[in-house]
């Protein structure tokens, strides 16, 4: 039973860790289409460049609020978003 739930956590992880490269992939991919250097962006979403550098790295997720603005900023629907990290 341990090794069942161990494996589900496991799974989970690695679900989300591909999901973080998705939205990391998006925002790569946005920003290139647009031609938008990581610290222009960062004075249009009021964060740190180093911020969106682990956002485009995928070193952490945006969180929903964020790829809200993020979405906003590039005049993008969320959805037109999300499927740029799917190609």
């Amino acid at each position: 039973m341990h090794l069942f739930i161990w494996r589900c956590i496991v799974i989970e992880n690695k679900l989300q860790k591909e999901e973080i490269m998705n939205l990391a992939r998006s925002l790569k991919v946005a920003l290139a289409k647009r031609d938008i250097k990581n610290k222009d962006f960062a004075v249009m979403m009021d964060v740190t460049p180093q911020q969106i550098s682990n956002w485009v790295s995928g070193q952490y997720q945006m969180n929903s609020s964020n790829m809200v603005r993020a979405c906003d900023a590039l005049n993008m629907k969320v959805s037109e978003f999300v499927a740029l990290g799917e190609e």
